[in-house]
């Protein structure tokens, strides 16, 4: 698995994540289908955040190749209110933990040495056009 300096994700994201995910099905999230995932990372100027998002989307590259993905997006957003930018990577994709993990382990980690947030992760459930509000880094706080 190629994460920062090809890592793993840890069992204990793995678990989490899995954790997280059995909860959604069990509310009633049809986890069978393609869902957009975005997973987001919080900085606290507009230069952070873009040479994150160059060094993410080189290790995007390489985890799209590992996992076969069809693309991803990467949307810069600015919330003055809050002080901060916010690089947003959005992933396509049926729900795969082991997936899920590696992007949100790899761009955490990536992040921390730039000065970032944690990274979180969230999908809209398509039955009800709601964004769910856990994550992996959200959960375990």
């Amino acid at each position: 698995m190629i994460g920062v300096s090809g890592s793993t994700p840890s069992k204990d994201l793995i678990a989490e994540n899995s954790a997280i995910l059995a909860g959604f099905a069990d509310r009633g999230v049809d986890l069978n289908q393609k869902l957009e995932f975005e997973f987001s990372v919080e900085f606290s100027s507009k230069d952070q955040a873009k040479e994150f998002r160059s060094i993410a989307r080189e290790a995007m590259n390489r985890i799209k190749a590992e996992f076969g993905l069809k693309d991803f997006l990467f949307i810069l957003c600015n919330y003055e209110d809050e002080g901060c930018f916010e690089l947003k990577c959005c992933v396509e994709t049926t729900p795969d933990v082991r997936l899920i993990s590696t992007i949100e382990q790899t761009l955490g980690a990536l992040a921390a040495e730039r000065g970032g947030s944690d990274c979180f992760w969230e999908f809209p459930d398509p039955a009800n056009n709601e964004v769910p509000t856990e994550s992996g880094q959200e959960v375990g706080q």
